[in-house]
């Protein structure tokens, strides 16, 4: 149930549940934009969508900087072999 206050009139006001909770608009369409950012954010507050965006962010950067440690090791052990056969020769 929507609860008006009383700087909005009753008659000309739409009622809309957001993800923020109830959206008092006085124009059928900014409820209805409002509803819709709240459908394509799944619900979730700006906070929220900060923290999983960082979460999100973090986890990316640790997966590429493994990713960039293993091809590292992969071209020191190329060199140390090449350095290896190199001296086995003399």
């Amino acid at each position: 149930m929507c609860k008006l206050t009383s700087k909005v009139r009753a008659g000309n006001a739409l009622c809309a549940t957001g993800s923020g909770g109830v959206i008092v608009s006085s124009s059928p369409m900014a409820a209805t934009a409002a509803e819709l950012k709240g459908a394509i954010f799944l619900g979730l507050g700006w906070n929220e969508l900060g923290i999983l965006v960082g979460a999100l962010v973090g986890v990316a950067g640790l997966l590429f900087s493994q990713y960039w440690a293993f091809q590292r090791d992969r071209r020191e052990q190329a060199l140390h072999d090449a350095q290896v056969a190199a001296l086995t020769k003399r």
